[in-house]
């Protein structure tokens, strides 16, 4: 703001912004607040050209390349002169130019990340039946909150994390639904600082069973997620910070998942990338999990896809790799997760996986998020597991060499 004053004045007083040629007016620096280094005093900074050489220098070395200062400063190096306050003043402007426009596109972004959360919101709060302008903002979420700061600004700044929270509901379309997983699941994606975004309870507004009467329930997104791997219905239990215990039963219409299977199983795809993306490499959020009866979720997920693959409602071999994705993105998590708690403790003749110290198998008692994570990732060995990830339970799944 200081510099388009600054230039400003200097345009009235008709010296225009400053020449090529060093003609120009003198660069203002009329209220520029000037932070002083280890050892600097006010005399060791006194000229425009001082000023402009530390401040380029303190840019990254890729910066300083990019926009020529470190040619610059070679040529006065190599030439024994000093550089010429001409060609700094123009480096200087040309990089005043670039990070007005930055701060422009900063703020052209928050009030799109505003305007798309407004229309979240919009239709939460109306129970909205159209799908299609909802389903635009969240594509235009997953989009930028692909970028860290953007899912930041998001979730702290814009307070748009309860409206895509809520979209997870099973009151919302599955396509909705599996919309805003997939946005959840990039938002969080592997970063510890965003991955406890999922174990915040959001506010939901739900009907009973009995009347049209609404009732607030707290509900964090993971469990949310959860619930959509299931066919039927599932109760979560809350208790919040006052110590009231609240519980919730949310069901999945039965008639979605006939009338459109193909979008019931791309429902619970999406919800398991997000799932994924929570909950790798962070025993908390793995803790949480398994608390809310995860592996058996996901086991659900897998025979409903098995079922699905079996059925008559598509037209390709029950063994088509198509028909497994699910499962394919289910032993890639599981992997990884397997991966993270490291070897096992010990090993059974028939190959189960133990682990033991601190865990309820070795009779002690599991209070350590850690310890959690590494009994279900010795479940997760098992020749049960490994006989539902090759699809042998229902027998016709997807067998490889």
């Amino acid at each position: 703001k200081r510099q388009k004053e600054n230039k400003k004045k200097a345009a009235e007083a008709g010296g225009g912004g400053g020449g090529g040629d060093g003609t120009g007016a003198p660069l203002d620096l009329t209220d520029v607040e000037i932070i002083l280094g280890k050892g600097e005093d006010v005399t060791t900074v006194s000229s425009p050209s001082e000023l402009m050489i530390r401040t380029l220098s303190a840019l990254p070395v890729v910066e300083q390349d990019r926009i020529g200062f470190t040619a610059l400063m070679d040529k006065s190096k190599a030439s024994g002169e000093e550089a010429l306050e001409a060609d700094l003043r123009s480096l200087w402007e040309v990089r005043q130019v670039e990070l007005e426009e930055a701060m422009a596109a900063t703020e052209e972004s928050a009030d799109f990340l505003a305007a798309l959360i407004k229309t979240l919101k919009s239709h939460v709060d109306s129970n909205s039946a159209d799908d299609e302008t909802v389903l635009d903002a969240l594509n235009g979420l997953e989009d930028h909150l692909s970028d860290m700061d953007m899912a930041r600004d998001f979730h702290d700044a814009l307070g748009g994390w309860p409206s895509l929270t809520n979209l997870l509901l099973p009151t919302q379309s599955l396509q909705v639904r599996a919309a805003a997983a997939l946005v959840m699941g990039t938002a969080v994606k592997n970063q510890d600082e965003f991955q406890g975004w999922i174990l915040e309870p959001v506010a939901l507004s739900l009907s009973t069973d009995t009347t049209s009467e609404e009732h607030m329930h707290e509900e964090a997104a993971l469990a949310l997620l959860t619930h959509m791997l299931v066919k039927g219905c599932t109760t979560t239990t809350t208790t919040n910070q006052n110590g009231t215990t609240t519980s919730v039963t949310l069901c999945n219409e039965p008639t979605l998942e006939e009338s459109d299977p193909v979008g019931a199983l791309a429902m619970r795809k999406k919800a398991l990338y997000a799932i994924a993306s929570g909950i790798r490499q962070n025993p908390h959020t793995q803790s949480l999990f398994l608390s809310l009866d995860g592996l058996s979720r996901l086991e659900h997920a897998a025979d409903a896809e098995a079922e699905f693959a079996a059925s008559d409602k598509h037209k390709k071999r029950p063994d088509h790799s198509s028909l497994w994705q699910l499962r394919l993105k289910l032993a890639t998590m599981l992997a990884d997760w397997i991966t993270e708690a490291g070897s096992c403790d010990w090993v059974t003749d028939v190959g189960e996986c133990g682990v033991e110290e601190g865990t309820a198998a070795s009779g002690g008692r599991v209070d350590d998020v850690s310890d959690i994570a590494g009994l279900a990732a010795a479940e997760l060995r098992s020749m049960r597991w490994c006989r539902i990830m090759a699809g042998a339970k229902d027998g016709g799944g997807p067998h490889r060499g």
